[in-house]
């Protein structure tokens, strides 16, 4: 087992360097923005309750339901509790969250306020959003969207406050949302400001004005996954780079199809029910997949080694606190795909319902691939047209 590396700040791919380990260490990123272990979660399905959603809020529910993904407040309560504990404390939000819950306190930004209430050892790093709607928007619109998430969180700011740019995003007045954002940095209501959705052209564009208004861009949040990497050709992440900006990665398991838990051979992922996906989506997938699983092994095998390396080495020097036990640590596919996104430059944003989602994040702090890792899964993600 290797150290941990720290990954509070990320760079791009073309500015990693290699340790003598051979382990991709990233360079530090010239943002405000500080994301212990490079890694966080996000609460998207959290108060999502309704049709086909996995959410549910009633107190209790049957065994049946549990296999099938539903989840409760008190799963997310464990969740949250086992990611801080683990070391994961940065939390993506959004006032869209299981907005449908705010009147019963079950919506996302209520959960987590739930679950920060605890007097954690590593206090949560929170961010949320403003999602502007297709009308004329003010600064004030803004703001009073920020003032509306903290009542909910229950608190006095947030880490960082997100603009979450859709497709209806250009009938919005950028230059007001970027004055309401550096007004929220003014008055202390959050002490770093993002988007969401921006691609090269629209990202330089927005940085400069709030430039204009004295504030810097920190992060852009972006969709990217080894079955997604867009970004990575479209000069996305090239012109973060440039502008010191942060790149966070919603959905990098690529809703499943890069964990290798389904594949053409196992298509229900070894779990009871129907099929996930069909093999016309997983059969192109199986080069990748073949990759996810053989880096799996090695990976786990290159972490057996190095844990008894430091044993060894500590339990005969004095000045370090001596090792015992054995190596037992179990590395699964759905880890190599987030550590994957890591080296990329991405923080990794998974999706977190349950305990078993939580200590499969968990799993990833301290762990790196190194560069042939990483060329093996490129080479597979390219075989398979991605």
């Amino acid at each position: 087992m290797s150290p941990a590396v720290s990954l509070n700040s990320l760079l791009l791919l073309s500015s990693v360097v290699s340790s003598a380990s051979g382990l991709i260490v990233p360079k530090p990123l010239a943002t405000d923005i500080d994301i212990p272990e490079g890694i966080g979660f996000t609460t998207t399905d959290w108060g999502n309750e309704g049709e086909n959603k996995l959410y549910s809020s009633k107190e209790r529910i049957t065994k049946k339901q549990a296999k099938k993904g539903i989840f409760t407040a008190a799963d997310c309560r464990v969740s949250f509790k086992t990611l801080m504990e683990g070391g994961v404390t940065f939390v993506e939000t959004s006032p869209k969250y299981g907005k449908q819950l705010r009147g019963e306190e079950q919506s996302a930004e209520h959960l987590v306020a739930q679950g920060s209430a605890t007097n954690w050892k590593k206090t949560p790093v929170l961010s949320t959003k403003y999602n502007p709607v297709p009308i004329l928007q003010t600064s004030g619109s803004v703001v009073k969207s920020l003032e509306k998430s903290l009542e909910r969180l229950e608190t006095s700011y947030v880490d960082l406050y997100q603009v979450d740019f859709q497709k209806f995003h250009f009938l919005s007045s950028k230059s007001k949302i970027a004055d309401g954002l550096a007004t929220c940095i003014d008055r202390g209501l959050c002490t770093n400001v993002g988007v969401c959705n921006l691609g090269a052209s629209a990202l330089q564009s927005f940085a400069s004005k709030l430039e204009d208004r004295g504030a810097n861009l920190s992060t852009n949040q972006v969709e990217f996954s080894l079955v997604n990497r867009q970004a990575l050709f479209d000069g996305t992440l090239e012109m973060c780079e440039d502008l010191g900006v942060l790149p966070l990665a919603t959905n990098p398991l690529g809703n499943d199809l890069a964990s290798g838990v389904y594949t053409a051979s196992n298509p229900t992922g070894g779990r009871v029910g129907q099929a996930k996906y069909d093999f016309n989506t997983l059969g192109p997938l199986k080069p990748l997949h073949d990759a996810l699983a053989d880096i799996r092994k090695v990976a786990r095998d290159r972490m057996w080694d190095e844990f008894y390396e430091r044993k060894e080495a500590n339990n005969r020097n004095y000045k370090l606190p001596p090792i015992s036990g054995d190596f037992d640590r179990e590395v699964t596919t759905t880890q190599i795909s987030l550590m994957y996104v890591k080296a990329k430059g991405l923080v990794p944003l998974m999706e977190v319902r349950n305990k078993r989602d939580a200590l499969e994040l968990v799993g990833v702090v301290g762990y790196s691939l190194t560069e042939d890792e990483v060329k093996v899964l490129d080479k597979a993600a390219a075989k398979c047209g991605l």
